[in-house]
């Protein structure tokens, strides 16, 4: 892993090398913000440690801008400082600042504090990876989450279920408002097998139609079920929502052509792309005799 230590006072820059070298860290050095900046655009460090007080562009400033590069958003940065008044703080992690460390620094420290902000900042990558898997996944399956805390009523859903009921994702509903997109006339036989799991556990399966803001009517599958703390206490309740309108057209267009072949006077005759015969109708066994 790389270190970039960005700070004007060449001693502090040695005692951070040598630290940092001792605990298996590559380091590269920056004596101001704006060599800082210019290393990290050649070199792409892995974490960045940034002295506030430097001249020229200092450390507020160049977290600032170092945010603004490829690669610049999601890198830890760790700012040094002797500052101790809260407002530098709170301007620190304003300007993007991942952590603050006050000097004089505790040398033996610093490299389980970087090791720790490294293993921190992977821990999140691979989370967001995966919760872009996971979205793009229930895109692909037309599937979307939901989850309703019962301690507060709290409801949250993915942005898949925002797409399934046609709601722009600024206009996350509440939970009555989750149930008004049911249509009408199966609004009530959803909501009882949910009040059911809510109050007695279980779960339950439904397939409902949905009736969408612009008047269109698709049909979707519904499954929930309901969680416990180890105290045995219930805290919430999640489902998953399907839409399923393609897979139920598909199968009303299998079972209409199934009817056609079947009823059909003229003789039809289904082949592979060998010319193998799968199928034919009773109309051809007729004519043909077989």
């Amino acid at each position: 892993d790389l270190v970039l230590v960005a700070d004007d006072d060449f001693t502090m820059r040695m005692h951070a090398r040598a630290t940092l070298e001792q605990a298996g860290f590559a380091v590269a050095e920056a004596a101001d913000g704006e060599a800082a900046i210019e290393l990290f655009a050649e070199r792409h460090p892995d974490i960045v440690l940034l002295d506030v007080q430097m001249p020229g562009l200092d450390g507020f400033a160049a977290c600032n801008r170092l945010r603004e590069l490829p690669g610049g958003a999601d890198v830890p940065v760790l700012m040094m400082t002797g500052l101790e008044d809260e407002a530098s703080i709170e301007h620190a992690y304003q300007m993007g600042a991942t952590s603050f460390i006050t000097k004089p620094i505790v040398w033996p420290n610093l490299g389980h504090l970087v090791r720790y902000m490294l293993r921190t900042s992977r821990a999140l990558r691979e989370l967001r990876t995966s919760q872009l898997h996971l979205a793009a996944a229930q895109r692909i399956a037309r599937l979307g989450s939901w989850e309703l805390d019962l301690r507060d009523d709290h409801f949250h859903c993915s942005e898949e279920v925002l797409r399934i009921l046609g709601n722009p994702a600024s206009r996350t509903p509440s939970y009555a408002g989750f149930l008004e997109a049911v249509h009408p006339a199966d609004r009530e036989k959803l909501a009882r097998a949910l009040a059911q799991v809510r109050t007695a556990g279980g779960n339950c399966r439904l397939e409902h139609r949905l009736q969408l803001p612009d008047g269109k009517v698709r049909m979707g599958i519904h499954q929930a079920e309901r969680s416990r703390e180890e105290t045995g206490r219930a805290v919430r309740m999640q489902g998953i929502m399907q839409d399923i309108t393609e897979q139920r057209l598909t199968e009303a267009n299998i079972l209409l052509a199934g009817k056609v072949l079947e009823n059909s006077s003229e003789a039809i005759v289904i082949p592979d792309t060998d010319a193998n015969i799968l199928d034919v109708n009773r109309a051809f066994t007729r004519i043909y005799g077989y």
